[in-house]
């Protein structure tokens, strides 16, 4: 069934538009010399990933098994062992902070998540949707959280689990925070047990 020809007439000015203005954007990680169209035939079909792609789904329709290749490709990475790791493939950035989140605090119920002021708006959003506790600590000039100021703040709160949210390219300044020295500031509070997340959507 096409489409009706003031509707074929709106998207291609849609296109026009968007063609236009990709020859001068700047300022955001994207990547327009991917070429996307050897996917073009499977968008005529409803392929839908819903449940866990480690369990076969009654829906059939769908690329599970691609899906659990991603995964496995991660687990390769970080060397996981062949047990103990799970995953799925996001619908981007947000959701991943927020499963990450969410893993967070069901590990830890009463636990304090602490992070950066140059941290993505949307984390604010998600500890509030989740009901997480959190404390936001300073950045450095570059962008980076603050180790100092963690410090601290760990020490002062060291009876309650730490939830650490890092940043690997923080979305104005492309910021890392040094995994390691936050590591070095847990051990220096003399903490054990904690969660560290890494959103490493715009430089992992």
């Amino acid at each position: 069934m096409g489409l009706a020809e003031k509707d074929q007439a709106r998207l291609d000015e849609l296109l026009a538009h968007i063609e236009r203005e990709a020859e001068t954007f700047v300022g955001y990680p994207c990547n327009d010399l991917f070429d996307y169209s050897p996917l073009y035939s499977l968008f005529r079909h409803t392929v839908n990933n819903v449940g866990d792609p480690f369990v076969k789904s009654t829906y059939r329709i769908n690329t599970h098994d691609v899906e659990v290749e991603v995964v496995e490709f991660f687990a390769e990475i970080f060397h996981a062992p062949g047990d103990e790791f799970w995953g799925y493939v996001t619908n981007g950035g947000t959701e991943g902070n927020m499963y990450g989140m969410f893993l967070a605090r069901e590990l830890y119920p009463e636990g304090m998540v602490y992070y950066s002021e140059d941290t993505h708006y949307s984390v604010h959003k998600i500890l509030r949707l989740i009901g997480a506790r959190s404390i936001m600590i300073r950045s450095l000039p570059s962008g980076e959280i603050d180790y100092e100021d963690l410090s601290e703040t760990l020490r002062l709160h060291r009876d309650v689990p730490p939830i650490i949210f890092a940043n690997i390219g923080t979305t104005m300044k492309g910021a890392v925070d040094d995994v390691r020295r936050i590591v070095e500031a847990l051990e220096g509070a003399v903490i054990r047990d904690y969660y560290i997340h890494c959103d490493a959507a715009l430089s992992g």
